[in-house]
């Protein structure tokens, strides 16, 4: 009876994770898939598969191939879009989603940025337009964080990422 109640918490918990996970819209971008976005039932056989990855899989956006050298390792392109999918809202959700995606390419634009924007404009979208909340981690590249979702704006790279929780404890 102890083992069932725990196992109907862990769902229930689950279950309400679930249903305060907030998505953030899509804004006007280049980008094929968008933070958040479910991709359980995408069919991802024509994208490149990326190394590592613990509890999910990387793939790189179309067009954007690894270097491969000699002895057979993977390095990125100089400009590359990797999408990580894994489970969201909780990593023992039975969902595939976008969690986080890493932009080099200076093409990619989004809302109106692009890796090679000015922390001005930066601030001024995403803080004044976006309402997003604006501060610097401890390399001293700009964040921009709102609800489960973090923006980090490097000299070279764009990373957004969104928060998984894992209330099972689960290990990878």
């Amino acid at each position: 009876m102890r083992k069932l109640c725990l196992i109907i918490l862990i769902f229930l918990t689950i279950c309400l994770t679930g249903c305060v996970a907030t998505y953030i819209d899509r804004p006007e971008t280049n980008l094929e898939f968008w933070i958040g976005d479910n991709v359980t039932k995408f069919d991802f056989s024509n994208y490149q598969v990326c190394d590592g990855g613990f509890g999910s899989v990387s793939y790189y956006g179309t067009g954007y191939e690894p270097i491969i050298d000699e002895d057979g390792n993977q390095t990125n392109p100089e400009y590359y879009v990797i999408y990580r999918v894994s489970a969201f809202p909780d990593y023992a959700s039975s969902q595939d989603h976008i969690t986080s995606i890493e932009i080099t390419d200076p093409a990619i634009e989004l809302y109106g940025l692009t890796i090679n924007s000015t922390e001005e404009e930066i601030k001024t979208v995403m803080k004044d337009k976006y309402e997003f909340n604006i501060s610097k981690n401890e390399l001293g590249n700009l964040v921009a964080s709102k609800k489960r979702y973090k923006f980090i704006f490097s000299k070279n790279e764009i990373y957004i990422t969104v928060k998984v929780t894992n209330v099972t404890g689960r290990i990878y």
